[in-house]
């Protein structure tokens, strides 16, 4: 389902489809560590928190240590700030054909076919997606697919923390933007667009999900830092060769590359921050913590 692929959308899909089924689910254990780090500097610290990209209302409180290193600063970083409605609103728009072009004109028969069966499973007519393109197909039915087992995109870490962030005064900074998120995906390839479709329509006609939503969260929520970078780069694997290096190179190292610059601008100011990105973005070989292990920052796990 390419979970953390999900950020992409972040509030804007709220403004596009209201989430349909909410079951509930069970609350997570009180003694949970989350993947977050302490990175000093000779003028200052960050705090760096690798969050997943779905939430639910039991997810908050959350452990004290991640709590305690937000107090302590006074500027929070994203990969997007999501309280720029407009922005995002503005972004979103770009993940649509201009008319007459359409969805069906991009896809092989058996593919609509499968995504019409989909569709209809989940009560919404194929012209509701036909304005959008696939990687804009793909990210609504993941969603969908997420709210139907009990998570809900507001819920997610980053709206979470750019919500309290305004509410405490505090600073936001943006890693990233969502013109250059959405600039991103629509760069992504027809070829690698159409299998990530493929990919997201099997997981849900083989009902994958909640096993994969299951080891991730428990990953998470353990700090099992190994088993959380395989469940979210699982979808990678599946990709043709051609289709992940693309997948590999435009979603996670370019950008780790370009976050981690970002990162260390606020390595050399004397105020403490907080930052909170996906942690397939974190974790890796190409990942943020190796690329700040390489420049010689001093780290320890938390």
């Amino acid at each position: 389902m390419f979970a953390y692929a999900l950020r992409i959308l972040g509030r804007a899909l709220l403004l596009l489809a209201a989430l349909l089924l909410s079951i509930p689910v069970p609350a997570l254990e009180a003694d949970v560590r989350m993947p977050l780090w302490e990175i000093r500097s000779d003028s200052t610290t960050v705090y760096l928190f690798g969050t997943i990209h779905v939430g639910k209302r039991e997810f908050y409180p959350l452990p004290a240590a991640v709590e305690n290193a937000y107090r302590r600063a006074s500027v929070l970083a994203l990969e997007v700030d999501s309280t720029d409605v407009q922005a995002l609103t503005d972004a979103v728009s770009t993940a649509f054909y201009t008319p007459p072009d359409k969805l069906e004109s991009h896809l092989p028969e058996e593919l609509r076919a499968r995504l019409k069966k989909v569709l209809n499973r989940l009560g919404l007519p194929f012209d509701q997606v036909q304005p959008m393109k696939p990687f804009m197909v793909m990210l609504t039915l993941t969603s969908l697919e997420y709210a139907r087992l009990g998570y809900d995109s507001a819920m997610g870490l980053d709206i979470h923390f750019a919500d309290r962030a305004v509410k405490d005064g505090k600073k936001i900074v943006q890693l990233e933007s969502a013109a250059s998120q959405f600039a991103m995906m629509n760069s992504l390839s027809p070829g690698l667009q159409q299998e990530l479709l493929e990919l997201t329509l099997k997981e849900i006609e083989d009902n994958e999900l909640p096993s994969l939503v299951e080891a991730m969260v428990k990953a998470w929520t353990t700090s099992d830092l190994d088993k959380l970078s395989a469940v979210l780069t699982a979808e990678e694997r599946r990709l043709s060769h051609a289709r992940a290096a693309e997948f590999h190179d435009k979603f996670l190292a370019a950008r780790n590359a370009a976050m981690t610059e970002k990162i260390e601008a606020l390595l050399r100011e004397r105020t403490v921050a907080f930052v909170a990105v996906g942690a397939a973005h974190v974790l890796g070989d190409d990942g943020i913590m190796a690329l700040l292990k390489k420049k010689g920052y001093r780290i320890k796990q938390l």
